[in-house]
């Protein structure tokens, strides 16, 4: 499947806008002599500039910890392009842009998950999800915010018949739950905190020990360099100040480091029944490192 150049992709009609917090709309662009369907989040949405970056930094993220995420880039919409928001009309300038796949949202029954086709990618999207902070998933209190289905999308692209693929999206809600990007982000309370964020009831019979130490050992590998290059993507128009910016890759880092060396033991109440067995999980209960995978190993 040939990678959308969404620095070419030009806007070309409006279709519907989705009841979503950010708006969401489906349009069909033009790249080349290509039309295609793609869904976007203008600026001008309810929840302001600063969710368009959280969208871009997550989704980067996302992709780089190993999960499938939608074909996403950044389009840049001009004055003529029409697009209604509950409030007017999106604002020109850059807008967060994703690629229409063929599939459905998950319904929250667990059968559906024995058709995917990269069930690994369920503890892979816990373990992102409690990285940064995502509250619109399955956020650790249900008191405080509902669960939202709609952000595990079960792709059919490319898939054969009657299978899926668990495809990651919908990070605005990354960092901050929703709210402005400040120099103070990266607070003690949000690097240090030990709720389990993203992990659906349903989730639980798919918590495999080994693919959770494959994302412990990654989380280690989180380079500042390449973090802050992610964050500096952003653009300008999403006014995302440059002690923001700094802020977020502290946060992004920080929080990293300090998963690194406990997200196993966050998540080992939850590995299935099965896995209480898995060497590395005896390992850890007698204090030992026998039949721990080493850090740095490539994510299955």
């Amino acid at each position: 499947m040939t990678a959308v150049n969404w620095g070419r992709a030009t806007f070309d009609h409006f279709e519907r806008r989705y009841g979503t917090s950010t708006a969401v709309a489906s349009v069909v662009v033009r790249v080349g002599q290509e039309s295609l369907r793609a869904y976007v989040k203008p600026l001008g949405n309810p929840q302001g500039p600063h969710v368009l970056a959280c969208e871009l930094v997550g989704s980067k993220l996302a992709r780089w910890f190993g999960l499938p995420t939608f074909d996403f880039g950044i389009i840049n919409l001009e004055e003529a392009d029409e697009i209604p928001m509950p409030h007017g009309m999106a604002r020109p300038g850059p807008a967060f842009a994703a690629k229409a796949e063929a599939g459905r949202q998950w319904s929250g029954n667990a059968k559906e998950l024995e058709k995917l086709v990269n069930p690994k990618d369920l503890p892979r999207l816990v373990v992102f999800d409690t990285w940064t902070l995502n509250c619109d998933r399955h956020p650790p209190d249900l008191e405080v915010r509902k669960s939202n289905r709609s952000n595990v999308f079960l792709s059919e692209d490319g898939i054969e018949p009657g299978r899926r693929r668990l495809t990651a999206m919908d990070h605005t809600h990354c960092f901050t739950c929703g709210r402005y990007l400040a120099g103070n982000v990266a607070t003690i309370e949000r690097v240090k905190d030990e709720r389990i964020y993203g992990l659906f009831p349903a989730f639980r019979n798919w918590m495999k020990a080994e693919v959770v130490k494959a994302c412990e050992d990654r989380l280690a590998q989180v380079d500042e360099g390449a973090v802050y290059d992610i964050v500096e993507s952003v653009p300008s128009e999403w006014e995302v100040s440059q002690q923001a910016r700094d802020g977020l890759v502290d946060l992004i880092t920080q929080r990293a480091a300090f998963l690194s060396g406990r997200v196993c033991d966050m998540l080992r109440p939850y590995f299935c029944p099965a896995q209480l067995e898995f060497p590395f999980i005896k390992a850890m209960s007698n204090g030992g490192t026998d039949g721990v995978l080493q850090s740095g190993a490539v994510l299955p």
